[in-house]
């Protein structure tokens, strides 16, 4: 009965335990966490952001300029705005012009927080600034005009160095479904 009545004490204290432990956890959710950093008090702590990257891969490569807040130590919302230029098969290419939301999310790996993971992901829109058709290319086949526009979306996952304050360098993969490739990039 001793044994009974211990094991019991024992299990209601780790339970106990756990849920403490739990309701630590859960006392900042997500959702709170976003209503903090808009409040009065939580916008206080914003700080600007900028990045300059270049990416480029399979028929996409360009240079992207965003601007954006740091509502916390872990995202950033902001602005994008990317000159590229995308060839096809048939040696078309078209020079447009993006202009996207961007979200970031950092992870941060160790105290310091020298080195993060993040990703951003982009949308908005592609507008054709200029078309150049190839030698290949059909007259009658159906070609993107200047002035055309469609949506845009990217996952821009990495790896980010911070060096001084907040100035860092970031590398990692850039994937749309217009294209796959690399981008690098620095920002303060």
């Amino acid at each position: 009965m001793k044994r009974v009545f211990a094991t019991t004490v024992c299990l209601c204290l780790m339970l106990l335990c756990g849920t403490q432990a739990k309701a630590q956890l859960n006392s900042t959710t997500y959702l709170e966490q976003w209503k903090y950093a808009f409040s009065e008090e939580g916008r206080q702590n914003w700080k600007p952001e900028f990045t300059v990257r270049a990416y480029g891969g399979f028929y996409e490569t360009g240079v992207a300029l965003s601007a954006g807040v740091k509502i916390d130590n872990k995202r950033t919302l902001g602005i994008l705005v990317a000159k590229a230029e995308m060839g096809s098969a048939s040696s078309d290419t078209e020079y447009f012009t993006k202009i996207m939301a961007t979200y970031r999310r950092y992870y941060h790996i160790g105290k310091r927080e020298r080195f993060a993971f993040y990703s951003d992901m982009n949308f908005g829109i592609g507008i054709v600034n200029k078309v150049e058709l190839g030698p290949m290319a059909d007259a009658e086949e159906y070609h993107s005009k200047p002035g055309d526009w469609g949506p845009m979306l990217e996952w821009q996952p990495g790896i980010r160095l911070r060096l001084i304050g907040n100035s860092h360098i970031s590398l990692g993969p850039s994937l749309s479904p217009t294209h796959f490739g690399l981008h690098i990039g620095v920002g303060f």
